[in-house]
């Protein structure tokens, strides 16, 4: 189920999908995949990644002064400029 899918990352015409500590590749656009997923439980924070909002513990600057989305596993996923906005208004910050 996708609500188990910590977070997705683009690897060029495949995704791959992250939980529980494994992965899975899979052929599928990023773009094509937007458009089917719930923007209520997958957020597109970087053009080539989305996080789930369940599994998102914190963002945070790294030391390059980047933002980063902290997820339960401990794995950091970069956002980008484009989409920090966007995910700073649904935090709330």
């Amino acid at each position: 189920p996708v609500a188990d899918v910590e977070r997705i990352e683009a690897e060029r015409d495949y995704v791959r999908l992250y939980w529980d500590g494994r992965t899975l590749l899979h052929r599928e656009t990023m773009s094509h995949l937007e458009e089917k997923l719930d923007p209520n439980l997958m957020l597109r924070v970087h053009r080539s990644a989305f996080v789930n909002w369940k599994r998102l513990k914190a963002v945070r600057r790294d030391a390059n002064g980047r933002l980063m989305a902290v997820l339960e596993s401990g794995d950091e996923v970069p956002v980008s400029r484009a989409r920090a906005r966007e995910l700073k208004e649904r935090l709330g910050a």
